[in-house]
């Protein structure tokens, strides 16, 4: 069972209700080392993605060989490199799900990843992202979990998001992320804190799955 933590209801729901199809979407630069772990964990979920993109930012390793592997579990789209925000708005502008949730090519997550996070939207149809806690790893050991060290914040979430990043990996509804714009390309470093903010002050609000599922 999923536990959620999330403001009090605010507004009506803007989506309809049931379970939305959530894509992932991976950003990929020279990561052939790495994204082998990533895609097997999103192919081992008790509740399959919609669809998983993988957008290569123009690697000059063996990236494609091993997403080759996959065949149609994994839609591959090519770029010549522009940065990390570009490669995952690539792949956001190319999903057809109801929301987009965002995977590095070198972290794993949990079996119940996909099923956790569209539980949660399903249960609240009024916000427009849902996060899950992750655990942050060094060299194989866990060393510590993201809600221990950010706290979410239920109350004042935007006023709270400029103290902490309390958000990690969410999941986003599709059309709230097209309405925002997506990633700021221009930003070399903080463009998902950027975005997490706009999505913040664009009138909706944040849940928490409150279990760790990703493995950073």
């Amino acid at each position: 069972m999923t536990t959620l933590i999330a403001p009090p209801p605010a507004r009506a729901p803007t989506v309809p209700p049931g379970v939305p199809r959530l894509s992932v979407v991976i950003a990929a630069y020279q990561a052939a080392g790495t994204i082998a772990d990533t895609l097997d964990s999103l192919l081992d979920q008790t509740r399959a993605a919609h669809e998983i993109v993988v957008c290569d930012d123009g690697s000059t390793d063996d990236l494609a060989a091993v997403l080759d592997r996959y065949g149609d579990a994994v839609r591959l789209l090519r770029q010549p490199n522009r940065g990390f925000a570009a490669a995952r708005n690539t792949a956001i502008w190319n999903t057809t799900g109801d929301a987009v949730a965002f995977v590095d090519a070198d972290d794993t997550v949990e079996p119940r990843y996909v099923e956790a996070l569209t539980d949660a939207l399903a249960e609240r149809p009024d916000l427009e992202m849902i996060a899950g806690d992750l655990l942050f790893e060094r060299g194989g050991e866990v060393i510590g979990r993201k809600r221990d060290i950010d706290p979410f914040a239920v109350d004042d979430q935007v006023e709270h998001f400029f103290q902490r990043c309390y958000i990690g990996f969410p999941a986003i509804r599709r059309a709230r992320l097209i309405a925002v714009g997506g990633f700021d390309e221009s930003l070399r470093i903080a463009a998902d804190w950027d975005l997490w903010l706009r999505v913040l002050l664009s009138g909706t609000a944040v849940g928490l799955v409150d279990e760790p599922l990703l493995h950073y």
